[in-house]
This record gives structure tokens, sequence and C-alpha cells, in this order.
């Protein structure tokens, strides 16, 4: 079956270029300015009327599905908008059309953040900035530049602890300058990161976390209150996610009585939530996206890095490091196939080697013990 156009380039449908009627006044007003302007960027650039329409419809649909606005909106909710395109039954999107509309949201989203004046409109008015939710790793990629793509998802050992290091870094320096707003925000980010990647959440999942979120295993005592934490998944699905790092107990204990508090809350949600902005808001996704760029540039790590390469850092390091199985693996971090998680496992030359020179020795072994079972036989 043909996919389903968003647009008619016969016939526009007023209904498709509408803002949404969901959204409030000021989100409409917003979002209309960045519509206005994105696409007399288009046509400053000679780009068919035809093209420039159809763009805005299918930002708009995105938005819809979303419920939010740029500055609102993550990369998981881009993410389960594709899901639905390719899935739902009445829309049977081809991977040629989803590439195409992808690359009118990444288009879209790239105007956006080279904007300082409406980058400033929105931290202004929702008290968030605009992140690029289109990202190499959840666009589908056309097969000449797959083959020339460099696969780099996850932080490498040393990467890894250059970034926690300058969140120490960044903490003492802010204590010495009595800059206490920034200490505690920099106190929060080691308490956020470190449970991100020891768990291996998604950042939607993440900062949907609830100081109730986390539970005793009964059969890792040492974990004390946090041998799990609750998160909602991708699907939405529940989960509980299996925590087995020695420092995440102290840490997250140390956030919880001493730094958390001194943030205020403004709503209920903001009262449950683990993780808090300045404002007293629950830390939204495009807050947690900064945090980490900043710490990431301030550590000289590469940038092509994103809040998802703690995920598969993770992913690498329960299996290298740890040895827990694939499909231990492959529950803990939600996944629905063993694959996937396969998929997320970034081997260092270093393991193959060692794993091969394992393999030698053992087979050289029992090499020397065939031999002296012949010379007895003998």
């Amino acid at each position: 079956m043909a996919a389903r156009r968003l647009y008619d380039r016969t016939a526009v449908d007023a209904g498709a270029l509408a803002l949404p009627d969901k959204f409030s006044q000021v989100q409409r007003e917003l979002l209309e300015r960045m519509l206005r302007g994105y696409e007399a960027f288009r046509a400053s650039n000679g780009h068919q009327e035809a093209s420039i329409l159809e763009a805005r419809a299918t930002i708009l649909e995105f938005l819809s599905f979303a419920d939010g606005i740029p500055g609102q909106v993550s990369e998981g909710d881009f993410e389960r908008w594709c899901e639905h395109l390719l899935r739902a039954p009445t829309r049977h999107v081809r991977l040629a059309t989803l590439r195409k509309y992808q690359a009118n949201i990444r288009g879209f989203f790239n105007y956006l953040l080279r904007s300082a004046a409406l980058r400033n409109d929105v931290h202004r008015t929702l008290d968030a900035d605009i992140i690029q939710v289109a990202t190499p790793d959840n666009c589908v990629v056309h097969a000449d530049v797959k083959e020339r793509t460099i696969d780099r998802r996850a932080l490498s050992g040393r990467e890894s602890q250059r970034f926690f290091a300058q969140i120490d870094q960044f903490i003492a320096d802010a204590y010495t300058a009595r800059c206490y707003a920034e200490l505690k925000c920099w106190q929060r980010d080691k308490a956020m990161f470190t449970l991100m990647r020891t768990g291996g959440l998604r950042a939607a999942e993440t900062t949907g976390c609830n100081t109730d979120s986390n539970e005793a295993a009964h059969s890792r005592k040492e974990m004390g209150e946090w041998g799990y934490v609750r998160v909602l998944g991708k699907g939405p699905k529940w989960r509980g996610v299996p925590l087995s790092e020695p420092d995440l107990p102290g840490v997250m204990d140390w956030y919880l009585s001493r730094v958390r508090p001194e943030f205020r809350t403004l709503t209920a949600d903001a009262h449950r939530a683990l993780f808090l902005s300045l404002k007293g808001n629950r830390l939204s996704y495009s807050a947690l996206w900064k945090r980490f760029r900043m710490i990431c540039e301030a550590a000289d790590i590469p940038l092509d890095h994103s809040p998802h390469s703690m995920r598969h850092t993770s992913v690498t390091d329960d299996q290298l490091r740890h040895g827990i199985s694939v499909h231990a693996t492959k529950e803990k971090h939600g996944h629905e196939h063993a694959a996937t998680t396969q998929g997320y496992t970034h081997l260092p030359s270093s393991f193959m080697e060692r794993e091969y020179t394992k393999a030698m020795k053992r087979r050289f072994a029992e090499r020397g013990v065939d031999d002296e079972d012949d010379e007895k036989s003998k």
C-alpha cells in the first residue's frame, strides 16, 4: 500500500497547516513565530512553496503528536512519533518517506538552534532550551551514507572518567567561588549522571524518576534502598532496573538528604520529582542535554556523543567489565530483542586480543594434556 502523504501537493489541507487547538495561546504565538521565520528562511533559499508547506504540515503533525512545542519535546517524543508512522495500520509509511519526514523535522530544529532570538524567547517563556530531537542515532540513514558512517556512541573508559572528574571539578570551583546556585546544580548533576550511567537509563526515564522510584533488593543488601529503580520506558512500559554500582547508594543518599532539599518545588509534580531545576520545576530533557554538553566540552570529550551515550556505555560495561549475560542486560535496559542489546555493545580491540589470547592458552593447555595422555597410553 502506498504511503499516505502528510500534505497533498495538489490541494493543501488547511487543517494540516493550522496550529493545533490543544496548544495554549502562549504556545501558539511562540510556535507561529518559529514557523514564519523558518518558512521565510526556506523561501529565501529558493525552496518551492509546495515543499515549504509540506514541511510545515510534517512539523505540526509531530508537535501535535508530542503535545508540545520546541523546548518541550524530546528525542523520545520524536522516536515514538517515528514508530507510530511505521507501525500504525492506517499509515504504512515506507522508510524512504519516513526519512523525508525526519529531514523536515531536523531542518526545522537546526534553524531554531541557529536563531538566538527564538532560543531566548523559548528560554524566557517556557524556562526550557531547544534541543535537536532528530539525531543521527534515531533517524533513518540512506544506505550510501550508512556505509560511510563510523559508529561511535559509547563513552570509552577514559572518557567516562574524565566526564565525572569534570563534574567534581565544577563542584570544587563553584564551592571556592561561593556560587551556591551553581554548586547545587553540579551536585545534582553528579547524582543524576551517576544514576543514568549505572542504570543505563534513557534521558526521559532519568528526568521522569521520582523520589520514591527506588527500592531495596533483598539479594543485594549492600545497595541499601537503591537495589532497583522503577522507570517508565518506551511503549510506555514500566520496568525495574537492577543497580549494582557500589558507589551509587552513597551518592544518591547524599543527594536526597543534602542537595535536593536546597531546591524549591513549585508544583505537585516537582514535589515528587527526583531531579529539579533552579526555578523549582522537574528538570527537563533539554536541560539534561545542555548540562551533558557542557561537561563534554569542558572535559574535551568529542561532541558527537549525546546523553544516550550513557546507555551504550552501561550496556558495554555490563557485558565486558561485569560479565553479565546478554539476556540479563536486555531485560535491564528494556530492549525487546537481544540483537538490539548486542548492537549497543562496543568492543575495544584490546578486548578481542584478550579473549583470543585466553582461547589460545586454553587450547594449548588442552593439547598438552592430550599429548600427556597419549604418552601414558603407550
